[in-house]
């Protein structure tokens, strides 16, 4: 069995999986996710900063929330925050398309030549 502290409240609980919270907390950020859910389907233009100060749910909370895919933007233009790799503005998950074709490409396994052989890619080096 796994313990660890919350990340929210400090508390020691056993840890289930990946989860970095105890689940009173999780319970209490489902809870408000639901708030946050419910506000932007009646508000769809709503900018993170509104969403927030309209429930009462801390704006990174809010952006967590869209990070994890959880909250799903139709009008994308008012809830834009930064790709996590580059900066460029998105609307939903941590990284923006471009980032995540190149970070797909970079996991790829290697590709057999014609040659029937497995070539490292350029600018890497092969141990001998």
């Amino acid at each position: 069995m796994d313990f660890a502290n919350c990340k929210r409240c400090g508390r020691i609980y056993r840890k289930v999986g990946r989860e970095q919270i105890c689940p009173a907390c999780r319970r209490e950020e489902e809870e408000l996710y639901q708030k946050v859910r419910e506000y932007v389907s009646e508000h769809r233009g709503a900018t993170i900063m509104e969403v927030s100060e309209a429930t009462g749910v801390d704006p990174d909370l809010v952006l967590q929330f869209l990070r994890e895919g959880r909250l799903t933007v139709v009008s994308g233009e008012n809830m834009r925050y930064p790709c996590e790799r580059c900066g460029r503005e998105i609307t939903s998950g941590r990284f923006c398309d471009r980032c995540t074709a190149e970070l797909a490409r970079g996991l790829a396994p290697p590709k057999k030549e014609e040659d029937g052989k497995f070539h490292t890619r350029p600018g890497w080096t092969q141990r001998p």
